[in-house]
């Protein structure tokens, strides 16, 4: 990445793996011209994230889940990524604080 070659980060990430840091900010790099493969880091990070356990992880997760909006509004997708958030919203219906949060997305 910091020879400014996107896509080749890209694919040495998907080839190799890359810690979470990296893949979110990979996922920003490449979310305006390749908006799906940043859709699905971002969907396959909220999970673990979530899954932290704490205040600052359910704030992050939310923050990518904003991200995740504006990319599928972006597509024209705004009611599929309402059919993601219900899903979500089952999956962590005990995680009241991240719950709190979700409120504020959609």
């Amino acid at each position: 990445m910091w020879e400014k070659d996107i896509e080749s980060a890209w694919r040495e990430a998907k080839q190799g793996g890359c810690d979470e840091r990296l893949w979110i900010r990979l996922a920003d790099l490449r979310g305006d011209e390749n908006p799906r493969d940043a859709i699905a880091v971002y969907q396959q990070l909220i999970g673990p994230i979530v899954n932290r356990t704490n205040n600052d992880a359910y704030a992050e997760a939310a923050g990518l889940l904003r991200r995740v909006k504006q990319l599928m509004a972006n597509l024209g997708e705004s009611n599929k990524f309402r059919q993601y958030l219900a899903q979500v919203r089952v999956e962590y219906k005990r995680k009241r604080n991240f719950m709190k949060l979700l409120e504020k997305i959609g």
